[in-house]
């Protein structure tokens, strides 16, 4: 599963990049910072705002999909960093032997911080 991505992590796109730039109701904190979704503007050095337009099909925050590292932009950029204690999967089939319980986990992954 893919890193989550927050407030401030990078991204890169054809105009070179910058960092996600809250721009969505901040209620979830991962590792201390406000957690991305789709929709949040990234700083895109020559063109401007460039919003996130992929994320999680199995995670939301206040509706909208969670983003992650390499989850896409309008202008054609990718987000570059993120957490590196949670990550976020997609929706679908539970992990190898996690039972039934297993596909309601199975989209976030929280380890301990540090």
């Amino acid at each position: 599963m893919p890193p989550a991505a927050r407030a401030t992590d990078p991204h890169i796109c054809p105009g070179g990049g910058g960092p996600i730039v809250p721009s969505g109701e901040i209620t979830v904190l991962i590792d201390h910072l406000p957690a991305a979704t789709v929709t949040w503007q990234t700083a895109c050095t020559a063109d401007g705002d460039d919003p996130i337009v992929r994320g999680s099909t199995g995670v939301f925050i206040n509706h909208l999909p969670a983003a992650r590292v390499g989850d896409q932009t309008t202008l054609g950029g990718a987000i570059m960093m993120g957490s590196l204690t949670c990550e976020i999967g997609e929706m679908g089939s539970p992990p190898a032997g996690a039972g039934g319980f297993g596909g309601v986990v199975a989209g976030l992954s929280v380890g301990k911080g540090g």
